[in-house]
């Protein structure tokens, strides 16, 4: 895109605006999978027969939700 913009200015922003979409497209399908692999992780069907091994593993998934969280407030 920047390479054409003294040729043609117009369409350099056009071809930037569509790479700006295709990477949000991108970002949003990868946060969706992000977030359907730990939802995956930590629902069940109640807190029957819970071990601290599943609290640990409950509190990882509680850390990662913050970092992923995080990280899309600091962009």
């Amino acid at each position: 895109a920047l390479a054409g913009f003294v040729d043609s200015p117009r369409a350099s922003v056009a071809e930037a605006a569509d790479l700006l979409e295709e990477t949000e497209r991108q970002l949003v399908a990868a946060l969706r999978d992000r977030r359907t692999a730990l939802r995956a992780g930590w629902q069940q069907d109640g807190d029957q027969g819970r071990t601290a091994q599943d609290t640990e593993q409950l509190r990882l998934t509680l850390r990662t939700y913050r970092e992923v969280t995080e990280r899309l407030l600091r962009a």
